[in-house]
């Protein structure tokens, strides 16, 4: 067993519990009621006693049985329960070296808040009457957590995961197979004398390990453990694993962000008479006839794509870097492979609709690949392609840049190093002349739901992985709104009424930046309105302070009709709702408090001051939603349609988040602090997107819209202050003396806040869509 564990392991003589009363209580048994003055257990003669005692409430006591009481000692955390998982999110027992594993631990908090890290490793399960000296263990890794006191009565444990690689020494060189248990571990190097006060160092340490081992202070937590926490079943939380050779390389995404989840198709297009004689929609209708959409094209302009994407993926299955060793373990794991061995990632997309819990292609249709610009390195030209040098172009008024990037239906990936996440941006285009256009302008026109999906698939090498199916994390589905362009020269087939806003300010200690915004969309597929606020601070502490949310959207196809709305605060997920229904009224008024805390090591005049700031507060939504797409007329000016919808939001997302900087150190000749009371962001953001369709013979819409934004705000306000006394000599007088003498006292941080108040946007419209 190495030396690590080894220490990790090494026991303790368990707790003593006994206080100073019980100490006088021992040395006071069995003294004599008559005792003589002066002996023990006699009074004390004017507050002494013999030689060798102590006078301790006017009685004689031997002072060599006073031994100082031990410090009271909490429990600061407990592990209540464990699961472990595989990337599709089921309970596990058998993985693979080189693959992810996942560890879920639900810990439950006592006495106030405490940051601790979670220590994780595998241990070689034993067979009946083997030797544990020969048991083979390995280190998955650690992680930080931070527990905050709980208001509540009773503590509900708080849940936290981690996901880990398997290590190469997992597995001792030459075994396929091994039968391991989770090892679990809280503060296992025992925090610094120091650390938390009154609290002895071997209440630092819970772990739990196999059935032969205990926590190191002897005790056995494991019993008060469950592996089923909900059903409190299966007590003690023994898990075996099976870890495997590693079967092969298999490839997982790990993120897949969209900028924004609405794209506009870029479109040409010329409208005619259906008398063919006409040329002006006045003599046409003059005419009785229709004017109508006579040519459409996907008008492709490389400057503004439909859709942006960020994303990564990682590549499991081979020996990642090991973070020590100075350059790359495996530069690239597909060399051996050979030359063509490559991954394509590739995009399509199909109208969506709800089926059960999940978006399928609606029935009927299927998948239609989509364009992506070239991620490879563009030849710079002249805007005038007379010039073919940078001087000539720019002397004769011509720009000179990159040349338009090139559509190509895949980005493709050949260095991979395993186990690094790898990370892209795409840009997506609708193009004319492909499949994507016809589609789109064709029978999905009516749709305003879809389905984008990514997927990466390998060129030259085959997949594997410890799942039984490899391929289920190859592709990622997300749903967007994909709206057509207007044609500006030609009239009107779309209403858009958007307000964006954002603001930041700060420094390098901490900065804020806020956006918001209103979006609402009406044209041939339907209405969508969107509204959310989003706040980020930075600098020393960077972190999502609130993200708050509402949409909803009424398709002409009825199809994917719904409401989307949540809130998060620091990043976790409080609130939200969603669905996808045709007709919906509903109120939302939800309000969520939450405190969130960091630290910072900020070194100043010789000191090291660890800066805490811990930001609070409230946020919420206070919203009505209407939603109807139907079939039928409806009041004026829809009393001629054959379908009509609703998209109505009238939505006030808010929050008021406050933090508090503190910080101090005190050393033999050194000592300083930080104070600070910051508001972080003070907002309520008023937003109405009011938007109603009537579909008429053509087909074209009449609709109306209304939309406003109206902004209160504060964006950071408040002071940080830091200072340092050093012990110094100086004189008192005429004699000399010491004394503490101000090195460093000054704000490092001071703002006096963006404030705003007034109306963002306003506009209203009538018009028919074509």
């Amino acid at each position: 067993m190495s030396s690590w564990f080894a220490r990790f392991t090494g026991r303790s003589s368990g707790r003593a519990h006994h206080g100073g009363l019980a100490l006088v209580a021992a040395a006071l048994a069995g003294c004599s009621t008559d005792p003589s003055a002066g002996s023990v257990g006699g009074a004390c003669v004017d507050g002494a006693c013999d030689t060798g005692l102590t006078c301790l409430s006017d009685l004689c006591v031997d002072a060599s049985s006073l031994e100082p009481p031990p410090p009271a000692e909490v429990e600061l955390a407990k592990i209540v329960s464990l699961a472990v998982k595989d990337n599709q999110d089921n309970v596990a027992t058998s993985f693979a070296q080189h693959h992810p594993v996942t560890v879920h631990l639900w810990l439950l908090p006592e006495h106030g808040n405490h940051q601790h890290t979670i220590q994780v490793g595998l241990i070689e399960a034993l067979e009946p009457g083997q030797d544990e000296s020969t048991q083979h263990t390995c280190q998955l890794g650690s992680f930080e957590v931070e527990l905050l006191a709980s208001d509540q009565a009773v503590p509900a444990p708080v849940e936290f995961s981690h996901k880990f690689i398997i290590p190469n020494d997992c597995l001792r060189e030459g075994d396929a197979v091994q039968t391991f248990n989770v090892w679990v571990a809280i503060d296992p190097t025992h925090a610094e004398e120091g650390d938390h006060a009154g609290i002895p160092e071997s209440s630092h340490n819970t772990q739990f390990f196999d059935v032969n081992l205990t926590d190191t202070e002897g005790e056995n937590r494991n019993a008060e453990c469950y592996l089923d926490l909900a059903g409190q079943t299966g007590q003690g939380c023994i898990v075996d694993l099976e870890v495997h050779a590693s079967p092969g390389l298999d490839v997982e995404f790990e993120e897949f962000e969209l900028e924004t989840e609405i794209g506009v198709v870029p479109r040409q297009g010329s409208y005619a008479c259906d008398d063919g004689v006409s040329l002006t929609e006045a003599d046409c209708l003059a005419a009785g006839q229709l004017w109508q959409l006579a040519t459409e094209l996907c008008d492709t302009d490389h400057g503004a794509p439909v859709l942006e994407v960020d994303g990564s993926f990682t590549l499991f299955g081979a020996e990642a870097h090991d973070g020590v060793t100075e350059g790359p373990v495996q530069p690239d794991v597909l060399d051996t492979f050979g030359p063509d061995a490559k991954l394509r990632i590739f995009y399509d997309f199909c109208p969506a609709e709800k089926v059960g819990d999940a978006y399928d292609c609606v029935a009927g249709e299927s998948y239609v690949p989509l364009l992506l610009a070239s991620t490879e390195h563009a030849d710079f030209v002249c805007s005038n392609p007379a010039y073919t040098t940078q001087a000539d172009c720019e002397s004769h008024a011509g720009t000179w840049g990159p040349q338009q990037a090139p559509l190509v239906p895949s980005d493709d990936f050949a260095d991979l190093p395993a186990g690094e996440p790898h990370h892209f941006h795409h840009k997506i285009f609708v193009e004319d002349g492909t499949a994507a256009c016809s589609a789109y302008l064709g029978g999905w026109r009516d749709y305003g739901l879809f389905n984008l999906r990514v997927c990466a698939v390998p060129e030259g090498f085959t997949e594997d992985s410890h799942h039984g199916d490899h391929d289920a994390n190859n592709c990622i589905v997300k749903q967007v709104q994909l709206i057509p362009g207007s044609f500006p020269e030609q009239g009107a087939s779309n209403l858009e009424m958007v307000k964006d806003w954002g603001t930041s300010t700060g420094n390098d200690v901490v900065s804020a930046n806020l956006a918001l915004g209103t979006q609402n969309y009406l044209n041939l597929s339907g209405a969508s309105t969107n509204n959310y606020a989003v706040a980020n601070v930075g600098g020393w502490f960077s972190f999502p302070v609130v993200n708050l949310w509402a949409k909803a959207n009424a398709n002409v196809s009825i199809v994917g009709s719904g409401y989307d709305a949540g809130v998060e605060v620091f990043g976790v997920k409080l609130w939200g709702v969603a669905d996808e229904v045709p007709s919906y009224h509903q109120t939302w008024n939800v309000s969520f408090q939450r405190e969130y805390c960091m630290t910072y090591n900020y070194g100043v005049a010789g000191l090291g001051l660890n800066v805490k700031l811990c930001a609070g507060g409230s946020a919420g939504i206070d919203a009505e939603a209407t939603i109807n797409a139907a079939t039928g007329a409806g009041n004026p000016p829809f009393d001629q349609s054959t379908k009509i919808g609703q998209a109505t939001l009238t939505v006030t997302p808010y929050a008021q988040i406050t933090a508090q900087a503190s910080a101090y150190a005190d050393l033999a000749a050194l000592k300083g602090g930080a104070t600070g009371d910051i508001t972080l962001v003070s907002l309520r953001v008023p937003a109405v997107g009011d938007l109603k369709w009537g579909l008429v013979s053509g087909p074209s819409l009449v609709v109306t819209g209304a939309a406003s934004l109206d902004l209160s705000l504060t964006l950071l306000q408040g002071s940080i202050n830091v200072w340092v006394k050093a012990w110094q000599p100086s004189m008192c007088g005429w004699w000399p003396c010491s004394d503490w003498a101000d090195v460093f006292n000054k704000n490092i941080a001071e703002w006096a806040g963006l404030n705003y108040s007034y109306n963002l946007f306003s506009q209203n419209a009538q018009l028919t869509l074509f």
